[in-house]
């Protein structure tokens, strides 16, 4: 099993972080362990796993502590390394898979089950064990880095499934208290990974009912005693779900959505049975992340619903006529998927589907198809010709199915790969749209970028309402860096700012926009805000010192330059506005100095080749500025060096150096005279 989860798998190692990733692993300055101690750690417990673009950054509180502390540990010795998280993923997954195949076993062994399926239990474990590892829908719990938190969740609840059921039928003294309190560790570690955990003992008490009655332990035995069991454990159910998720609280979030808990009802049968229909037929190109899912609006509207609601009630029936029958295998494997769903797609407002969901409520799914199958092979003992053509065959269903996970993952490999695919399937969702346009800005492609944005806002179909703003948001910035429809821009980002009027980034851009337009009063106030809302970014700092340095307040630009260094020492732009302070200051030696930080860090930056090359003139230094022409003349191109001062111009109002053509021409022609340069095209 390990070398096929290799084989599947091995394509996703440098696989980009996706969607939730950046926010809750990369950017999460608690998750960003650089030391051992205690303190540290337990920093990484308190990970906000959100952050309120209306109510500023989420209060901290224990979230999923124990895959926050092994996200910070992979942070630890790996930094943002996306192999090491990868790793770790794929580890637990097959760690979650051979806990499966043990507790099968171990279930097929037990007395009530022993007479039918003993002799051929290891072959049914590792069959139902291979096809629920090898499963493309495992994928987005495997390969989405964030999803540790459900494959986490999976690994700790089989654990202590398989725990509790050994320390049940162990009759060693002393022995079952050990299986005992490594299930109740198994569990915990579950709960601190995800909350849908809490179901647990709900599946336990099913199995106790179905299975192990007849082993005969006292506090078992009457259905009384098991309802004072259950009633406890409900209680502390609550207790966990509530402290760790905010419990009934959330109900509230429903605002957020574009479907009530009404519709989520009535929607949640249709997804049942979707999860149903992938698990058993998962080509690919039924495979991705975001789901285009049409909500129930009543029970024949659409005209589907009603029949999956029916369908629900005949999934129960036929569970309780397979109890009825002692087909108890069956029925627990039924219910166990059933039960498992509960959590995460009924009353909790949140989004209607996705595939990592079924990570755990699928690990007994192939159990039933696993024993037709060894059944079968079993019923043509006599004849060896067919087995072989059965093995061959169930062997190239695993083959396929591997290959569509591993394609899958290729999919995966980077933010375009992904939401072009998703975009391919399910073309009028607004959100892959918007991803695939954020991948685009970062990849510096502002122009399409600029395009999915728009076709995010104009599709108007997500199921979260907030995401809206998050769209305008993104295009008014597309537009700005292309300087483009400023005061479209500008409407975009002053709806944003009425809706979130918390949102540091929302001020901080629209301070730019005015900035763009010359208004440097007003872009000033914006970019304060900004900076009152989160005053540990440095860019909102390097803002506003942009700001105070174009309205001439050179003393005050200094300190918030400084400021924004500081707060990055990796983003040399703070740089810029000091090398010009120092310029107009005429401390040519410090402006040099700093022009040449940021020249090194952007060789190819027009502005530092221009400064620099009119620093060194002025200073003496003919042949630096030499090199320096040299450069400049190949950005030119074609152009004049008019044409070339013009085209940078164009963003005068945001930018910190401000050429001008007859003194640079003075240079070029004196550098020229000298024929340090050679006799190029000088025009």
């Amino acid at each position: 099993m390990a070398v096929c989860l290799g084989i599947i798998y091995g394509n996703s190692f440098d696989s980009e972080w996706h969607l939730d990733d950046r926010l809750i692993t990369v950017h999460n300055k608690n998750l960003q362990l650089d030391s051992r101690s205690w303190q540290a750690i337990r920093q990484t417990f308190y990970a906000p796993r959100g952050q309120g673009p209306n109510t500023g950054k989420s209060p901290e509180r224990i979230s999923r502590p124990i895959v926050s502390l092994t996200l910070a540990l992979n942070y630890y010795f790996g930094r943002t390394n996306v192999m090491g998280y990868h790793i770790v993923n794929l580890l637990i997954h097959y760690i979650a898979a051979i806990f499966l195949f043990l507790f099968i076993v171990q279930t097929l062994n037990l007395p009530s089950l022993k007479r039918r399926y003993a002799k051929t239990s290891c072959a049914i474990a590792l069959l139902a064990a291979f096809f629920w590892a090898t499963s493309p829908v495992q994928v987005s719990a495997v390969t989405y880095i964030i999803q540790r938190m459900s494959s986490m969740a999976g690994m700790g609840y089989i654990m202590a499934m398989y725990f509790y059921v050994r320390g049940r039928i162990s009759t060693a003294k002393g022995k079952p208290w050990i299986f005992f309190a490594c299930a109740v560790l198994s569990w915990l570690m579950a709960l601190g990974s995800k909350e849908n955990a809490v179901m647990l003992p709900v599946s336990l008490i099913l199995y106790e009912l179905l299975f192990l009655q007849e082993r005969g332990r006292n506090v078992f035995q009457k259905p009384s005693q098991l309802l004072l069991i259950a009633f406890p454990v409900v209680v502390v159910m609550g207790f966990v779900f509530g402290a760790f998720s905010g419990g009934v609280a959330m109900l509230k979030d429903y605002g957020l959505f574009s479907f009530n808990l009404t519709e989520r009802l009535l929607t949640s049968p249709r997804i049942f049975f979707f999860y149903i229909s992938i698990l058993l037929y998962p080509i690919q190109s039924r495979m991705t992340l975001l789901y285009d899912i049409e909500v129930s609006k009543s029970l024949f509207e659409p005209l589907n619903s009603l029949l999956p609601i029916m369908g629900i009630a005949v999934f129960i029936a036929m569970a309780i006529w397979l109890i009825k029958r002692k087909r108890y295998l069956f029925a627990y494997c039924s219910l166990f998927f059933f039960l498992n769903h509960l959590i995460e797609g009924t009353v909790f407002p949140l989004h209607l589907a996705f595939l990592h969901r079924n990570y755990i409520p699928s690990m007994l799914f192939f159990v039933p198809p696993a024993v037709f199958m060894v059944q079968v092979l079993g019923y043509f003992s006599y004849h060896r010709g067919i087995q072989w053509v059965m093995v061959v065959g169930i062997g190239l269903i695993l083959a396929a199915q591997g290959s569509v996970t591993f394609s899958f993952n290729r999919i995966w490999k980077t933010e375009q790969t992904l939401w072009q695919d998703n975009i391919n399937k399910f073309p009028n969702l607004s959100l892959p749209h918007h991803n695939l346009g954020s991948a685009l800005y970062n990849a510096r492609d502002h122009a399409q970028a600029q395009i999915e944005f728009q076709k995010a806002l104009d599709l108007n179909r997500d199921q979260v309402k907030p995401h809206f703003n998050l769209y305008r948001l993104n295009l008014a910035k597309a537009l700005l860096i292309q300087n483009k429809k400023i005061d479209i821009a500008i409407a975009y980002l002053d709806r944003v700012i009425q809706a979130w009027p918390l949102k540091a980034d929302a001020h901080d851009n629209m301070g730019m926009a005015l900035m763009r337009k010359g208004d440097y009063n007003a872009a000033a106030a914006f970019s304060q805000k900004a900076i009152q809302l989160d005053p540990k970014t440095g860019a909102y700092y390097l803002h506003f010192a942009l700001g105070l340095f174009k309205r001439g307040d050179m003393d005050e630009a200094y300190k918030f330059a400084r400021v924004a260094f500081a707060l990055n020492r990796k983003d040399v732009k703070p740089l810029v506005i000091l090398a010009e302070i120092f310029h107009r200051k005429n401390r040519l030696q410090h402006s040099i100095f700093m022009w040449e930080r940021f020249h090194a860090a952007y060789p190819q930056s027009l502005d530092g080749i221009l400064a620099l090359t009119e620093l060194y003139y002025k200073t003496g230094r003919r042949q630096a500025a030499s090199r320096k022409a040299k450069l400049l003349f190949l950005q030119k191109g074609n152009r004049t060096l008019r044409e070339l001062v013009d085209a940078y111009n164009q963003e005068a109002n945001i930018q910190v150096y401000a050429p001008d053509l007859d003194t640079l021409s003075r240079i070029i022609g004196d550098l020229m005279m000298q024929t340090v340069l050679g006799q190029p095209d000088y025009k």
